[in-house]
């Protein structure tokens, strides 16, 4: 499973975050009409299909100049996807912060201009998020 993960977010990282009919074919979904405030685009789809596993919550964050940085986030459903860190190479492990109780475990990985961040359940055996960051 984490193997298509890893190929469809490299998929994700080679297609223009602005070509939203690509985007929506990756995704499994239609984004909504762009919504801008506080210098930010931001389009959002319920929910979809990422690597053949349901998402939801999908969020599509540009800036409105389309010069800065650019971020797309979704969740998986419920349970998450059995993750070890090891399945990734040159991912790097960032433990929940102590002093925020509410915070959880992720794991880092950069790909050129791109950040991946693969956010964990609370167990830290889980990936339940996904984010991806162009810069």
């Amino acid at each position: 499973m984490i193997e298509r993960i890893k190929q469809d977010v490299d998929r994700l990282i080679a297609t223009p975050f602005n070509d939203t009919a690509r985007l929506q074919t990756l995704l499994g979904s239609e984004l909504g009409a762009p919504a801008e405030q506080d210098g930010w685009r931001t389009q959002t789809a319920a929910t979809g299909n990422f690597a053949g596993v349901p998402v939801h919550d999908i969020t599509l964050r540009s800036s409105i100049d389309g010069q800065g940085t650019s971020v797309l986030l979704l969740s998986f459903d419920e349970g998450g996807i059995p993750f070890d860190g090891a399945q990734w190479a040159g991912a790097t492990p960032n433990p929940p912060r102590p002093e925020s109780p509410s915070s959880s475990a992720y794991w880092e990985v950069h790909k050129g201009d791109a950040t991946i961040v693969l956010g964990m359940d609370n167990s830290q055996q889980h990936l339940v998020q996904l984010s991806i960051r162009k810069h």
